[in-house]
């Protein structure tokens, strides 16, 4: 009860600062400026973008479909893959430290899948796109700073990256893991992605597949964001276009806030004004309109497709 309690506290702290953080930003621009910053939006690429959400569902729910059939003898169709991730979204998003990612878990045991197993893959997937995501905003606050390095150096990065995904030694990491067992939520959580690395591993091929379908599923939401910027006849900056989307997303991560909530605005818009120079009342415009088409549109989408899901579909029996 106490545990419950703090978890409930906890939650609604976060949530509320995400709230407080949120109204803040939309205080520091009037409402008539922003309207007259959309004004000149084109809505056509507004709809591009819109459909780029769609496509990003499609590679994440198709990388987890690939996950579940390599660790369960009981397939799942991909209609199946895409209900558990918009529920995975909407329960990440909507918890502190994206702990409602295990939705997708109570999605899958309804279809006869044990926890055991989908939460060692959702630890592998929620690592991998982790680490992604923390490595790119590395390399972007490079680029920010020094200005200097070319995408050859973010390229061979990217390699390395893969290849000790696709080969680094996993037995000599459990050895060390099992040393802090003593420390046992963060032994267990290591141990359980560990774990959903051995079973990924078991076929190289489809550990190029899922591999290859995280990068993707970035290329998407980055993609947004160009198509955002561009509706408002903006060019677009590749490059660091690409760092102020890596870090002003891991800065709503690391903030542990509900959907970085406030956090990810926050850095976007500093980012977007004063590293690529966009005037602060389109900058405050491209900002949440990338937002509500990238995460709060489809986590309410989630949420509604999730709740009905539970409500309605009976625990499949062992």
């Amino acid at each position: 009860m106490v545990d419950r309690k703090k978890k409930a506290v906890g939650y609604i702290v976060s949530f509320g600062a995400g709230i407080l953080i949120l109204i803040w930003l939309l205080s520091r621009v009037g409402i008539t400026e922003l309207a007259n910053a959309c004004k000149g939006l084109d809505a056509f690429f507004v709809f591009v973008a819109i459909s780029m959400v769609v496509a990003n569902v499609f590679y994440k729910s198709k990388r987890w479909q690939i996950l579940v059939n390599l660790a369960s003898t009981d397939k799942i169709s991909m209609k199946l893959a895409m209900l558990s991730t918009l529920s995975g979204i909407f329960g990440g998003n909507t918890t502190p430290i994206r702990g409602g990612v295990f939705l997708k878990s109570v999605i899958l045991k309804r279809y006869g899948i044990p926890y055991t197993r989908s939460i060692a893959l959702i630890m592998v997937e929620y690592g991998l796109d982790f680490m992604i995501l923390m490595m790119c905003a590395a390399l972007g606050l490079a680029l920010i700073r020094f200005r200097t390095y070319t995408p050859f150096v973010a390229l061979f990065c990217l390699l390395c990256f893969s290849l000790l995904f696709l080969f680094f030694p996993l037995n000599p990491l459990k050895r060390v893991v099992q040393r802090f067992h003593k420390v046992k939520k963060i032994h267990d959580v290591v141990m359980e992605s560990i774990r959903g690395m051995e079973i990924v591993r078991e076929s190289r091929r489809y550990s190029v597949y899922v591999l290859t379908l995280s990068f993707l599923t970035f290329f998407f939401e980055f993609l947004i964001l160009c198509l955002v910027l561009r509706s408002f006849g903006l060019p677009i900056p590749i490059l660091m276009l690409a760092a102020v989307y890596f870090i002003s997303v891991s800065a709503g991560v690391l903030s542990m806030i509900p959907a970085g909530m406030g956090v990810t605005e926050l850095s976007m818009v500093m980012l977007l004004t004063t590293i690529i120079g966009i005037p602060s009342n389109i900058g405050y415009a491209v900002t949440l309109i990338y937002r509500l088409i990238s995460s709060y549109l489809i986590i309410l989408i989630g949420g509604m497709i999730s709740t009905f899901w539970i409500t309605t579909t009976p625990i499949k029996k062992d």
